[in-house]
């Protein structure tokens, strides 16, 4: 049932407002507020028509008989609605750094890997928690974000900028040997409840074969060294992007899977599979290094019929080969042509073992094999 639904039912309403009623509204998360503004909403429609049933009949309505006023407030549980990325405006930092009362810094000074004291203060701003009827039925989803105090440090500085870009945190982890020191510079985060943008100083390190330009490493409160991504990250070819990201080094491929989706009857079933092929890594590397001139797809492309995926030691999906003539590596794609990814995948159903899987079930425990 929309708002315009609703109106319409009521009457006396101006075509303003029916209008307005028409418009999309943004989608967010469902909470209780939505069960009671659509029961609300529910019984305007149920009483209206009782009011219409009654004089259409002759019927009087009984004087004690309240029915629900249209504009009528009602007061709803505190919250704060997530909204989309604030801007990167400065608007609160606290650059505290290690050995220093002084808030200057000399330029050749490297940061030590242990934690930065940090306070931040955040004055927190009361979210309105009265909406009239019309407010309540457009409300579809609530958004629970965490508030700064609320969150660890790890969780609060996902963000740094280097070379004009910016870099955005992942779950990536380099050992100290591996990285050599390129600039003191800082984290940040931004509060989502004030827009307010807090920092934190350290160092920035450069990874090992690996480019700048697309990652970058920093010291994180967890203790660890983590990589940073650049999300405007653009390579020119298949070519420059292995060799950027150090592919043929960092990325040791062991496991094959695949998913074919047949339509029969209007009905898409879809058939799992995995393979064991001895030749993996030396097969796939081939197949790259004859198409190192292909360039990224801006888009990722549509879900075909078909797909391999190819994984390494830990399970997470490094290539993607799909009917149509596409092949993704770690997230970006690529077109080499579908003679190509044709025969590839004809060379893997011939020279592996394959075995089909059901992905949705969980090994049982009490399944397994005890010695007698």
């Amino acid at each position: 049932m929309t708002a315009f639904d609703i109106y319409s039912a009521l009457g006396n309403v101006s075509e303003e407002l029916l209008e307005e009623s028409e418009l999309p509204v943004p989608k967010a998360k469902p909470k209780g507020i939505l069960y009671m503004a659509a029961a609300a909403a529910c019984f305007a429609v149920f009483a209206a028509g009782l009011h219409f049933a009654f004089n259409d009949s002759g019927i009087a309505a009984p004087e004690y008989v309240d029915l629900l006023t249209v504009g009528s407030t009602y007061s709803a549980p505190e919250f704060t609605q997530y909204t989309c990325v604030p801007p990167m405006e400065t608007t609160h930092s606290v650059p505290l750094y290690i050995g220093t009362n002084s808030e200057t810094v000399p330029a050749d000074t490297v940061f030590t890997d242990e934690p930065f004291p940090f306070v931040s203060e955040t004055t927190l701003s009361e979210a309105d928690t009265t909406a009239n009827l019309t407010e309540m039925i457009q409300e579809e989803e609530i958004a629970i974000v965490p508030r700064w105090e609320d969150m660890s440090d790890f969780d609060r500085y996902i963000y740094l900028q280097y070379n004009e870009n910016e870099y955005s945190i992942t779950m990536d982890k380099f050992d100290k040997s591996e990285l050599t020191f390129l600039q003191n510079g800082e984290l940040y985060g931004i509060d989502e409840y004030t827009d307010k943008r807090y920092s934190m100083p350290c160092a920035f390190y450069k990874i090992k074969n690996i480019s700048e330009n697309y990652m970058i490493a920093a010291p994180t409160a967890d203790g660890n060294y983590t990589a940073f991504i650049n999300s405007r990250y653009r390579p020119d070819s298949l070519g420059s992007y292995l060799e950027d990201i150090d592919f043929s080094n960092r990325c040791k491929l062991t496991t094959i899977k695949s998913e074919t989706n047949d339509l029969v009857d209007d009905e898409v079933f879809s058939r799992y599979f995995e393979y064991d092929l001895p030749d993996l890594q030396q097969a796939v590397e081939k197949l790259l290094a004859e198409n190192s001139d292909a360039v990224p797809e801006i888009n990722p492309p549509p879900v075909m019929d078909r797909y391999f995926i190819i994984c390494g030691d830990d399970t997470f999906p490094t290539l993607r080969i799909s009917d149509g003539g596409y092949i993704g590596v770690l997230g970006k794609y690529f077109k080499i042509g579908e003679d190509k990814t044709e025969s590839f995948m004809e060379y893997i159903e011939e020279n592996s073992v394959k075995t089909e899987y059901d992905p949705h079930v969980v090994a049982d425990s009490n399944d397994l094999m005890i010695p007698e």
